[in-house]
């Protein structure tokens, strides 16, 4: 029996039947997907039972052993019932691999040694959760992406690849000095706190010393000013704690 090939993922068989965990991880692996939730499903369990009143076998489990053996294994009606609940993409994908290992043709969804269908669109995903949707983001993740596999597309990215890339993404940092972004962030909340607890005692400590009085806010302004200086340096938004200014007092020492 020939080899079934899905995206790049060779199919594992077991008299005659296909190894569902594999045809799992060339959809892209996701956990709605898993094999044990089709099989549990009220529509593939009438589709098993209506195979096996014909007297075919529908699937078989293969537990113990060598690991790399062990899985569900199922007839050709249930690959393409696993692949239909999956996708309609995926279906589409099953369907030409099953043409080409009759015809030794190409699959022309077999993208082009790349990434999955399914691949591609979960780590497309995670590039937009890690840009949280900030346009200049995008490209810098994106080239850094492919010069870290060395790829014009992420789609590009074999698949044997495919989870380094998701967690090179999730770990990418855009800022070099990120500890220097928190620092300052820090510094701009914690004298906004100093600046209310100063407020609590304005008035009598005016009443006390008027010129030291000034001289304390106008440290605190300029420490938040600077504090919110170093964040624009390094690119970052997020600080803006606004601390009012007393239009008789200056900002300055």
């Amino acid at each position: 029996m020939n080899a079934l090939t899905i995206a790049n993922f060779s199919i594992r068989t077991s008299d005659n039947l296909y190894s569902l965990n594999d045809l799992h991880r060339s959809s892209g692996g996701e956990k709605r997907h898993k094999p044990s939730n089709f099989m549990a499903n009220q529509q593939t369990q009438e589709l098993i039972h209506a195979i096996e009143e014909e007297g075919s076998i529908a699937y078989h489990t293969i537990r113990g052993g060598n690991a790399k053996q062990q899985g569900t294994f199922v007839c050709e009606e249930l690959v393409y019932a696993y692949a239909m609940w999956i996708s309609a993409k995926f279906h589409l994908m099953v369907i030409r691999a099953f043409k080409a290992l009759n015809t030794g043709a190409i699959p022309c969804l077999s993208n082009h040694q790349g990434l999955s269908v399914c691949q591609a669109a979960n780590l497309q995903k995670a590039v937009k959760a890690k840009c949280r949707y900030e346009r200049r983001h995008y490209q810098r993740l994106y080239n850094a992406l492919y010069d870290e596999f060395g790829v014009k597309s992420y789609k590009d990215i074999d698949p044997a690849d495919y989870q380094a890339a998701m967690d090179f993404v999730r770990e990418f940092t855009f800022f070099e000095h990120e500890a220097l972004m928190q620092y300052a962030q820090h510094l701009a909340w914690h004298t906004q706190f100093i600046y209310s607890w100063y407020k609590a005692i304005e008035k009598p400590f005016r009443a006390l010393s008027p010129q030291l009085s000034a001289q304390i806010h106008d440290h605190i302004i300029h420490a938040v000013i600077n504090a919110n200086h170093i964040g624009k340096q390094i690119g970052y938004d997020g600080m803006n704690p606004t601390i009012p200014q007393n239009k008789h007092w200056s900002v300055g020492f």
